[in-house]
């Protein structure tokens, strides 16, 4: 490896960076940058790591089956649009569940998964 100039994608920030090639001292220098692009990337990258630890997680884990891969992507989608703030809230109501994802105040990404049980009986 070798001292190469990498450059944040985003913003155009030079950075000294220990890499092997241009595109990976680039990757790293973005990935070590603060500006606004940068830090929406990062937040990306944690909140799709985490609903895939949540929506793919064993059921004796969490009490839940992992969804279907078209409703993940979709969860996804709609999680980019709430990180750029298209979208302020998401509700999704499955047959075994509701999925709500929102950000706070402070920017703070929340996704939710809850399980309803009903019992009742008509007379």
């Amino acid at each position: 490896m070798a001292m190469i100039q990498g450059e944040c994608k985003y913003c155009g920030q030079l950075q000294n960076i220990d890499a092997e090639t241009k595109e990976e001292a680039d990757q790293k220098a973005t990935e070590m940058c603060e500006c606004d692009q940068a830090a929406k990337e990062k937040q990306h990258k944690v909140v799709i790591q985490r609903i895939d630890e949540i929506c793919h997680a064993s059921s004796q884990d969490t009490g839940f089956t992992p969804i279907d891969d078209d409703t993940y992507k979709l969860v996804c989608i709609l999680a980019d649009k709430i990180i750029d703030e298209e979208l302020e809230f998401v509700k999704i109501e499955l047959s075994d569940r509701i999925l709500s994802i929102s950000k706070t105040t402070r920017g703070v990404v929340k996704f939710r998964q809850k399980k309803t049980v009903e019992v009742g009986i008509d007379g």
